[in-house]
Protein backbone atom coordinates (compact mmCIF):
# COMPACT_ATOMS: atom_id res chain seq x y z
CA UNK A 1 0.00 0.00 0.00
CA UNK A 2 1.13 3.43 -0.91
CA UNK A 3 2.08 6.05 2.08
CA UNK A 4 -0.85 8.37 2.12
CA UNK A 5 0.87 11.25 1.56
CA UNK A 6 2.49 9.42 -1.38
CA UNK A 7 -1.07 8.86 -3.02
CA UNK A 8 -2.11 12.64 -2.23
CA UNK A 9 0.59 14.47 -3.69
CA UNK A 10 0.07 12.19 -7.17
CA UNK A 11 -3.89 12.70 -6.71
CA UNK A 12 -3.58 16.68 -5.67
CA UNK A 13 -1.49 16.80 -8.72
CA UNK A 14 -4.35 15.57 -11.07
CA UNK A 15 -6.86 17.43 -8.88
CA UNK A 16 -5.41 20.86 -8.77
CA UNK A 17 -3.28 20.80 -12.53
CA UNK A 18 -0.45 22.27 -10.98
CA UNK A 19 2.43 21.50 -8.73
CA UNK A 20 1.92 24.74 -7.22
CA UNK A 21 -1.13 24.62 -6.33
CA UNK A 22 -1.07 20.96 -5.05
CA UNK A 23 1.95 22.10 -3.08
CA UNK A 24 0.18 24.54 -1.64
CA UNK A 25 -2.89 22.01 -0.83
CA UNK A 26 -0.53 19.75 0.62
CA UNK A 27 1.57 21.74 2.50
CA UNK A 28 4.76 20.72 1.20
CA UNK A 29 7.45 22.17 -1.50
CA UNK A 30 6.58 21.67 -5.18
CA UNK A 31 9.36 19.39 -5.46
CA UNK A 32 8.07 16.94 -2.80
CA UNK A 33 5.10 16.82 -5.17
CA UNK A 34 7.19 15.73 -7.74
CA UNK A 35 9.29 13.50 -6.02
CA UNK A 36 5.85 11.71 -5.03
CA UNK A 37 4.19 11.57 -7.48
CA UNK A 38 7.02 9.91 -9.40
CA UNK A 39 7.20 7.36 -6.94
CA UNK A 40 3.60 6.74 -6.97
CA UNK A 41 3.80 6.36 -10.89
CA UNK A 42 6.58 3.97 -10.28
CA UNK A 43 5.67 1.62 -7.69
CA UNK A 44 1.68 1.42 -9.57
CA UNK A 45 3.69 0.71 -12.83
CA UNK A 46 1.85 3.81 -14.65
CA UNK A 47 3.15 7.36 -16.22
CA UNK A 48 1.58 10.97 -15.23
CA UNK A 49 0.69 12.18 -18.90
CA UNK A 50 -0.86 15.86 -19.66
CA UNK A 51 -3.49 16.76 -21.68
CA UNK A 52 -4.09 20.41 -21.72
CA UNK A 53 -4.23 21.69 -18.48
CA UNK A 54 -5.43 18.49 -17.24
CA UNK A 55 -2.88 15.88 -15.55
CA UNK A 56 -3.86 11.97 -15.75
CA UNK A 57 -2.64 8.66 -15.67
CA UNK A 58 -2.01 6.27 -18.07
CA UNK A 59 -2.46 3.13 -18.84
CA UNK A 60 -5.14 2.08 -16.59
CA UNK A 61 -4.45 0.45 -13.64
CA UNK A 62 -6.61 -1.54 -11.53
CA UNK A 63 -3.79 -1.98 -8.34
CA UNK A 64 -4.07 3.01 -8.63
CA UNK A 65 -8.15 2.61 -8.11
CA UNK A 66 -7.45 -0.07 -5.34
CA UNK A 67 -5.29 1.93 -3.62
CA UNK A 68 -7.40 5.14 -4.36
CA UNK A 69 -10.37 3.10 -2.67
CA UNK A 70 -8.73 1.95 0.25
CA UNK A 71 -7.37 5.52 0.86
CA UNK A 72 -10.65 7.33 0.48
CA UNK A 73 -12.34 5.15 2.88
CA UNK A 74 -9.34 6.23 5.32
CA UNK A 75 -10.26 9.85 4.97
CA UNK A 76 -13.43 9.07 5.77
CA UNK A 77 -12.25 7.28 9.05
CA UNK A 78 -10.13 9.83 9.71
CA UNK A 79 -12.66 12.78 8.93
CA UNK A 80 -10.04 15.11 7.46
CA UNK A 81 -8.88 16.67 4.36
CA UNK A 82 -11.87 15.48 2.30
CA UNK A 83 -12.21 16.72 -1.01
CA UNK A 84 -14.61 19.09 -2.57
CA UNK A 85 -15.26 20.29 -5.91
CA UNK A 86 -17.37 23.18 -7.06
CA UNK A 87 -18.74 24.19 -10.07
CA UNK A 88 -17.76 28.36 -10.94
CA UNK A 89 -21.51 28.78 -11.68
CA UNK A 90 -22.76 27.66 -8.25
CA UNK A 91 -21.27 30.74 -6.91
CA UNK A 92 -18.51 30.45 -4.34
CA UNK A 93 -20.20 31.84 -1.16
CA UNK A 94 -21.82 28.47 -1.30
CA UNK A 95 -18.39 27.03 -0.13
CA UNK A 96 -18.43 29.75 3.01
CA UNK A 97 -18.44 28.07 6.41
CA UNK A 98 -17.78 24.43 4.80
CA UNK A 99 -17.29 21.78 7.77
CA UNK A 100 -13.56 21.89 8.87
CA UNK A 101 -12.96 18.56 7.19
CA UNK A 102 -13.88 19.41 4.00
CA UNK A 103 -10.91 20.92 1.58
CA UNK A 104 -12.37 23.22 -1.48
CA UNK A 105 -10.30 22.49 -4.67
CA UNK A 106 -9.28 24.83 -7.50
CA UNK A 107 -11.40 27.96 -8.70
CA UNK A 108 -13.35 28.91 -11.72
CA UNK A 109 -14.01 25.12 -12.64
CA UNK A 110 -16.31 24.26 -15.40
CA UNK A 111 -17.83 21.94 -17.44
CA UNK A 112 -18.87 18.77 -15.77
CA UNK A 113 -16.77 15.90 -17.24
CA UNK A 114 -13.76 16.88 -15.12
CA UNK A 115 -15.46 16.66 -11.83
CA UNK A 116 -16.89 13.51 -12.54
CA UNK A 117 -14.26 11.75 -13.94
CA UNK A 118 -12.15 12.72 -10.64
CA UNK A 119 -15.67 11.83 -8.71
CA UNK A 120 -15.60 8.46 -9.89
CA UNK A 121 -11.71 7.57 -10.19
CA UNK A 122 -12.28 8.70 -6.04
CA UNK A 123 -9.99 11.35 -6.55
CA UNK A 124 -12.38 13.70 -5.31
CA UNK A 125 -15.10 13.25 -2.13
CA UNK A 126 -17.95 15.39 -3.59
CA UNK A 127 -19.17 17.61 -5.99
CA UNK A 128 -20.76 20.50 -6.16
CA UNK A 129 -23.28 21.54 -9.66
CA UNK A 130 -24.66 24.27 -10.93
CA UNK A 131 -26.28 22.79 -14.47
CA UNK A 132 -30.20 21.26 -13.62
CA UNK A 133 -30.05 19.45 -16.82
CA UNK A 134 -26.69 18.04 -16.74
CA UNK A 135 -26.88 16.71 -13.42
CA UNK A 136 -26.18 12.92 -13.39
CA UNK A 137 -29.55 10.56 -14.34
CA UNK A 138 -31.18 8.95 -11.20
CA UNK A 139 -30.23 5.88 -12.70
CA UNK A 140 -26.47 6.23 -12.62
CA UNK A 141 -24.99 3.00 -10.55
CA UNK A 142 -22.29 4.94 -9.21
CA UNK A 143 -23.09 8.58 -8.16
CA UNK A 144 -25.86 10.08 -6.84
CA UNK A 145 -27.10 13.65 -6.94
CA UNK A 146 -28.87 15.44 -4.01
CA UNK A 147 -30.43 18.53 -5.04
CA UNK A 148 -30.22 21.51 -2.88
CA UNK A 149 -31.77 24.31 -4.43
CA UNK A 150 -32.58 25.83 -7.33
CA UNK A 151 -32.48 29.54 -9.19
CA UNK A 152 -33.71 31.10 -12.71
CA UNK A 153 -31.26 31.05 -15.51
CA UNK A 154 -31.85 34.14 -17.71
CA UNK A 155 -29.69 35.92 -20.74
CA UNK A 156 -27.92 38.55 -19.90
CA UNK A 157 -26.04 41.61 -21.98
CA UNK A 158 -24.28 44.86 -21.60
CA UNK A 159 -26.23 47.75 -20.27
CA UNK A 160 -25.70 49.62 -23.11
CA UNK A 161 -27.09 46.64 -24.99
CA UNK A 162 -29.94 47.31 -26.97
CA UNK A 163 -32.21 45.02 -25.78
CA UNK A 164 -31.26 46.34 -22.29
CA UNK A 165 -34.72 47.66 -20.59
CA UNK A 166 -37.05 46.63 -23.21
CA UNK A 167 -40.13 44.86 -22.70
CA UNK A 168 -41.42 41.63 -23.98
CA UNK A 169 -38.62 40.13 -26.01
CA UNK A 170 -39.16 37.30 -28.42
CA UNK A 171 -36.30 34.92 -29.44
CA UNK A 172 -36.25 36.43 -32.40
CA UNK A 173 -35.32 39.83 -30.69
CA UNK A 174 -32.33 38.20 -29.07
CA UNK A 175 -30.66 35.38 -31.98
CA UNK A 176 -30.07 38.34 -33.96
CA UNK A 177 -27.13 39.03 -31.74
CA UNK A 178 -24.31 36.75 -30.89
CA UNK A 179 -24.91 34.52 -27.83
CA UNK A 180 -21.32 33.26 -25.93
CA UNK A 181 -21.28 29.33 -25.30
CA UNK A 182 -19.03 26.75 -24.48
CA UNK A 183 -17.52 23.89 -25.91
CA UNK A 184 -21.17 21.41 -26.01
CA UNK A 185 -18.44 18.65 -24.12
CA UNK A 186 -18.72 21.04 -21.06
CA UNK A 187 -22.52 20.91 -20.37
CA UNK A 188 -23.79 18.80 -23.11
CA UNK A 189 -27.61 18.55 -21.81
CA UNK A 190 -27.21 22.70 -20.49
CA UNK A 191 -25.84 23.48 -23.97
CA UNK A 192 -28.42 21.78 -26.30
CA UNK A 193 -31.31 23.24 -24.29
CA UNK A 194 -29.80 26.91 -25.37
CA UNK A 195 -28.55 25.89 -28.71
CA UNK A 196 -32.56 24.87 -29.12
CA UNK A 197 -33.48 28.19 -28.47
CA UNK A 198 -31.10 30.10 -31.14
CA UNK A 199 -28.72 30.75 -28.03
CA UNK A 200 -24.86 29.21 -27.01
CA UNK A 201 -23.69 29.40 -31.05
CA UNK A 202 -20.63 31.70 -30.62
CA UNK A 203 -18.33 28.90 -29.00
CA UNK A 204 -15.25 29.85 -27.08
CA UNK A 205 -12.30 28.66 -25.46
CA UNK A 206 -12.43 28.98 -21.46
CA UNK A 207 -10.86 27.16 -18.67
CA UNK A 208 -10.48 27.73 -15.75
CA UNK A 209 -13.31 30.65 -15.83
CA UNK A 210 -11.74 33.88 -16.68
CA UNK A 211 -13.85 37.35 -16.04
CA UNK A 212 -12.62 38.91 -19.03
CA UNK A 213 -13.64 36.26 -21.11
CA UNK A 214 -17.14 35.89 -19.99
CA UNK A 215 -18.62 38.55 -18.25
CA UNK A 216 -16.21 41.45 -19.37
CA UNK A 217 -16.30 40.69 -23.30
CA UNK A 218 -20.29 41.25 -22.63
CA UNK A 219 -19.81 44.48 -21.32
CA UNK A 220 -17.68 45.80 -24.50
CA UNK A 221 -19.42 43.72 -27.03
CA UNK A 222 -23.74 42.96 -28.15
CA UNK A 223 -22.95 39.58 -27.15
CA UNK A 224 -25.33 37.71 -24.21
CA UNK A 225 -24.40 35.16 -21.46
CA UNK A 226 -26.65 32.82 -19.05
CA UNK A 227 -26.08 34.01 -15.68
CA UNK A 228 -28.09 33.41 -12.37
CA UNK A 229 -27.98 35.16 -9.70
CA UNK A 230 -25.42 33.47 -7.33
CA UNK A 231 -22.70 33.64 -9.77
CA UNK A 232 -22.92 36.41 -11.93
CA UNK A 233 -22.38 40.37 -10.24
CA UNK A 234 -24.52 41.89 -12.09
CA UNK A 235 -23.12 45.30 -10.73
CA UNK A 236 -20.46 44.70 -13.32
CA UNK A 237 -21.81 46.43 -16.76
CA UNK A 238 -24.22 43.82 -17.00
CA UNK A 239 -28.13 44.04 -17.43
CA UNK A 240 -30.81 41.23 -16.98
CA UNK A 241 -32.96 40.70 -20.65
CA UNK A 242 -36.72 40.66 -20.31
CA UNK A 243 -36.82 37.05 -21.76
CA UNK A 244 -38.08 34.30 -20.15
CA UNK A 245 -35.41 31.00 -20.47
CA UNK A 246 -37.92 28.49 -19.23
CA UNK A 247 -34.49 26.55 -17.64
CA UNK A 248 -33.62 26.43 -14.22
CA UNK A 249 -30.01 26.00 -12.59
CA UNK A 250 -29.56 24.20 -9.26
CA UNK A 251 -27.15 23.71 -6.20
CA UNK A 252 -26.68 20.14 -6.10
CA UNK A 253 -24.36 18.27 -4.12
CA UNK A 254 -23.16 14.92 -6.00
CA UNK A 255 -21.24 12.02 -4.81
CA UNK A 256 -20.24 8.18 -4.92
CA UNK A 257 -23.49 6.09 -4.20
CA UNK A 258 -21.77 3.99 -1.96
CA UNK A 259 -20.78 6.87 0.55
CA UNK A 260 -23.63 8.67 0.84
CA UNK A 261 -24.26 7.35 4.22
CA UNK A 262 -21.13 8.56 5.39
CA UNK A 263 -21.60 10.62 8.27
CA UNK A 264 -19.20 13.33 6.77
CA UNK A 265 -21.08 13.36 3.59
CA UNK A 266 -24.42 13.79 5.76
CA UNK A 267 -22.70 16.70 7.45
CA UNK A 268 -21.97 18.27 4.45
CA UNK A 269 -25.03 18.07 3.05
CA UNK A 270 -26.79 19.57 6.19
CA UNK A 271 -24.41 22.28 6.44
CA UNK A 272 -24.83 23.14 2.31
CA UNK A 273 -28.35 23.41 2.71
CA UNK A 274 -28.46 25.91 6.06
CA UNK A 275 -26.01 28.16 4.10
CA UNK A 276 -28.67 28.16 0.65
CA UNK A 277 -31.41 29.02 3.32
CA UNK A 278 -29.76 31.61 4.71
CA UNK A 279 -28.76 32.72 1.06
CA UNK A 280 -32.50 32.65 0.52
CA UNK A 281 -33.49 34.60 2.87
CA UNK A 282 -31.52 37.71 0.93
CA UNK A 283 -31.87 35.98 -2.70
CA UNK A 284 -35.82 36.16 -3.76
CA UNK A 285 -34.59 33.71 -6.94
CA UNK A 286 -33.46 31.32 -4.45
CA UNK A 287 -35.65 28.28 -4.19
CA UNK A 288 -34.29 25.53 -1.21
CA UNK A 289 -35.44 22.02 -2.02
CA UNK A 290 -36.15 20.69 1.88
Amino acid sequence: MLAPDTLESLDSLIWFGSGEQAAHHCHCSQSAISRRATQAAARLGIKLKKCGNAWDTVPHSQLLRLERHVHQLYRFLKARRLRLDADHWAGQAILLDLPEAWISGPPGRIGIERPLHLLRERIIDAWISCTQADLPDQEDPHVIAFEIATMPLHIAGGTSHPLAGETGLSTNDLITYPSLGLHLACYPRFGQLLAQKGLWKDTISMDPYQFHDWEGRVTQSLATIPVNSLSTDLSQGLSVLDWPTGINDCLALIVRRDLCEQAEIQHLLDQLRRRAQAMARHNGELTVRL
